[in-house]
C-alpha cells in the first residue's frame, strides 16, 4: 500500500511540475517572449488540454470504459459474423483481447486525466 501512495505522490509531483512548465511556456507566449529552446512538449496530449476540455476527456474514458467492459462481457454482441475470416474462435478471442488493452489503456488516460484535473485544480 505504502508504495502505491509513494509512487502516486511521485507521479503526481512530476505531472504537477510539467503543467507548471506548460504554463509557465503558455504565458511566455502570450507576452511575446521567445522560448530559450522553442521545443513544443510532444507528450501525452491530455496535458495541453484546459480544464474543460480535461472534464470532456473524463466523461469520453468514463463511456468507453463502460464500453468496452460491456464487450469484454458479451462479444457475440458486438461481432459481425460477416467479418469472421478463418476460425471463428481465434477471432473472437483477439478481439477479446484487443479490447482488453483498449480496457487497459482507457483506465490509464482516464488516471492521468483526473490527476491532470486535480493538479490544476492546486496550480495559482
Amino acid at each position: 500500500m505504502y508504495n502505491y501512495v509513494a509512487e502516486r505522490y511521485y507521479v503526481a509531483q512530476q505531472e504537477f511540475e510539467s503543467l507548471k512548465k506548460l504554463r509557465d511556456k503558455h504565458s511566455a507566449k502570450k507576452e511575446g517572449q521567445s522560448q530559450s529552446n522553442g521545443n513544443v512538449d510532444k507528450g501525452n496530449p491530455l496535458k495541453r488540454q484546459s480544464k474543460k476540455q480535461l472534464q470532456d476527456s473524463r466523461r469520453s474514458f468514463q463511456k468507453l470504459i463502460e464500453e468496452h467492459k460491456d464487450k469484454i462481457n458479451n462479444p457475440d454482441k458486438y461481432i459481425d459474423p460477416s467479418k469472421i475470416k478463418g476460425d471463428p474462435v481465434k477471432y473472437r478471442q483477439g478481439l477479446i483481447e484487443k479490447w482488453e488493452r483498449d480496457l487497459a489503456r482507457q483506465q490509464r488516460d482516464l488516471r492521468l486525466t483526473e490527476d491532470l484535473l486535480k493538479l490544476i485544480d492546486y496550480l495559482p
